[in-house]
């Protein structure tokens, strides 16, 4: 029975959201997401597009979205939520004006909606229950990490170097999910924990560098990243990193051959294109500069059309 009631719910939503007219687009994607709306429309029996509501709230209001569709799976125990939170979140955001108008594609923000909702269905588990091993552990974080939930993450991590204090893997995915948090002494200690234990020695190292390098320790960020190209000499990503402590450090003309390395190494990589032309532009190559910025454009980095604007008209 059910089964039977979640199937004509998930039908009900698929015809509903077929048939949206202006009115109901409009009830459905509001400027502004309120709890006294998805309140509204539960009293209505609109729980699908309720659930919608909610999945926007949610990075606002994490702890009161997770409080208010647990009461509502209480009070609506024939509903099995999870599957039902996907096909509302399916439903409607494919219809959601912030995404996929025609003047208005943004995959990013699509992204970011798929990881509220992932979030959302992580917190719905039993997340802090005790798990019987050190890979159990680690799992359960490297998935809260996936989804942004930091803090968890970390949790987990403790427990899984707790039970195996040798794991670099481990100590690796604890500095990321500190890193994300701008803790970033206690990331670069975990970095060269993963570093003690051999894990992936090129990238623990550039990952060490970018963690000292915003904590303004230039000297140990240049050593970081130094080392990483010693471990790879092919990782533009590291000569990319010490080309932006060196400018950092007003030493263009190093900075430069630094990130000239980079973009001949990786030449499709906007993203070593963007630093590589703020660089020029500190160094007085203004020219070069926006070179930069229209090959960026041109490989689909957004932000380079309107430092282009700016800088190059």
């Amino acid at each position: 029975m059910n089964k039977l009631i979640y199937l004509l719910l998930s039908t009900l939503i698929v015809f509903r959201a077929s048939g949206q007219d202006d009115s109901d687009k409009k009830d459905a994607y509001p400027a502004t997401y309120t709890f006294e709306k998805a309140d509204e429309l539960i009293a209505r029996k609109e729980y699908s597009k309720a659930m919608w509501f909610y999945i926007n709230l949610y990075p606002q209001f994490r702890a009161k979205v997770e409080a208010e569709i647990k009461r509502f799976r209480t009070q609506h125990d024939s509903i099995d939520m999870i599957p039902f939170l996907k096909e509302s979140f399916a439903v409607y955001a494919q219809s959601d004006p912030t995404l996929n108008t025609p003047d208005n594609l943004n995959p990013e923000l699509g992204k970011e909606k798929n990881i509220w909702l992932d979030a959302i269905i992580l917190r719905l588990g039993d997340n802090d229950k005790a798990l019987p091993t050190s890979f159990a552990y680690y799992g359960r974080g490297v998935r809260k990490l996936r989804v942004n939930e930091y803090e968890w993450a970390i949790l987990d991590f403790n427990k899984a170097i707790e039970l195996e204090p040798s794991s670099g893997e481990t100590y690796f995915q604890r500095a990321e999910a500190r890193k994300n948090l701008d803790e970033f002494i206690e990331a670069a200690a975990d970095y060269a924990k993963a570093i003690q234990y051999e894990y992936k020695l090129a990238l623990s190292y550039c990952k060490m560098g970018e963690v000292n390098f915003k904590a303004g320790n230039y000297n140990e960020a240049i050593k970081n990243y130094t080392l990483a190209i010693k471990e790879d000499p092919n990782m533009a990503e590291a000569y990319a990193g010490r080309g932006k402590v060196k400018q950092q450090q007003k030493k263009f003309k190093e900075a430069l051959e630094d990130m000239d390395m980079a973009v001949k190494i990786k030449p499709g990589s906007a993203e070593i294109l963007m630093i590589r032309a703020w660089a020029r532009r500190e160094a007085g190559e203004k020219k070069d500069s926006c070179a930069d910025w229209k090959a960026a454009l041109a490989l689909g980095e957004k932000r380079a059309n309107e430092l282009l604007k700016k800088y190059c008209n």
